[in-house]
């Protein structure tokens, strides 16, 4: 993602927003102020994003209408209203950010963050209905995520089982053919702890104790359906943010900040599987650097 167009009358909020967009990442950001404005650049430029105010001078709403199926567009309204919320949540959009929210422009700039990170991470959609398999694809396709598909649990688990380590996400239906959700993720969790791989639940069963089954299972959240698409990509992106938290602190944890090789906590939490590979291959080999203690006393430990 390298060039935004942001669509905006009030010309000291166009600024503010370009500015921290600026400030955070490395993009070419291009401001009008009408939608007159707009298509001219769009008919001169391309853009990865656009962010879009809900009404304009020349525009109440339509300009992004005509747009929001060929662009990537993210709204930006002072409305908070129900029916104003609604009205742009059924357009083809990413999303919207409300004006009175936008100190600092901390949402908008996790948006395209989450929508640069998506664009290397695979979803798994195991659901039965084609129907539905297709609208959660075209959501993720919105966010930039690439998502594979499978009609039941032992397909969607052939699939983890191929692609072993390509997944980012696994979405799954409850009630399914052959292995239904539950199955599926019993089966999931033996190959993946839950901070590993997160797994989204979507189900029409909304009972309570069918929720408490699947989150003691090890799913990390259950979406009751029908949804909204404004409830499933916030829990989308929250899934994906919390793994990448982790996936930080692991990091951390494991690496020494100075010289960025693995530390001593990785060699114990490792050492199990290393003693496997050095039976298998029949050797081990530890090395013993003279004087290292020179290395410690000059740079620290």
């Amino acid at each position: 993602m390298t060039n935004i167009l942001i669509v905006e009358d009030n010309q000291v909020y166009a600024k503010s927003m370009a500015q921290a967009v600026s400030e955070q990442f490395d993009m070419a950001v291009e401001i009008c102020s009408t939608a007159a404005q707009a298509r001219q650049a769009l008919s001169e430029n391309s853009f990865d994003l656009c962010v879009v105010d809900l009404i304009l001078p020349d525009s109440d709403g339509s300009f992004i209408k005509e747009i929001c199926e060929e662009q990537n567009v993210i709204v930006s309204t002072s409305f908070e209203d129900e029916a104003t919320r609604t009205r742009i949540t059924s357009l083809n959009i990413i999303d919207y950010i409300i004006k009175s929210d936008s100190i600092g422009f901390s949402y908008l700039i996790n948006i395209i963050r989450r929508l640069i990170a998506n664009k290397h991470m695979n979803v798994l959609v195991v659901e039965d209905s084609k129907t539905m398999q297709n609208h959660i694809s075209s959501l993720l396709k919105l966010l930039h995520l690439n998502p594979f598909t499978a009609d039941d649990g032992a397909e969607g688990l052939k699939l983890l089982d191929e692609k072993s380590g390509q997944f980012d996400l696994i979405l799954t239906d409850y009630e399914m053919p052959n292995m239904d959700g539950l199955a599926f993720l019993k089966e999931v969790r033996k190959r993946h702890t839950i901070d590993d791989l997160p797994v989204l639940v979507l189900s029409s069963v909304g009972r309570d104790a069918t929720i408490a089954r699947f989150l003691k299972a090890g799913a990390n959240d259950y979406i009751t359906k029908p949804f909204s698409k404004e409830e499933f990509i916030c829990r989308i992106n929250l899934s994906l943010n919390n793994v990448e938290l982790l996936n930080r602190i692991k990091h951390k944890a494991s690496f020494d900040f100075l010289t960025k090789l693995h530390n001593r906590a990785y060699l114990d939490e490792r050492m199990e599987s290393l003693s496997e590979v050095a039976k298998k291959h029949g050797s081990l080999a530890a090395i013993d650097i003279d004087y290292f203690k020179k290395i410690n006393d000059i740079y620290g430990h």
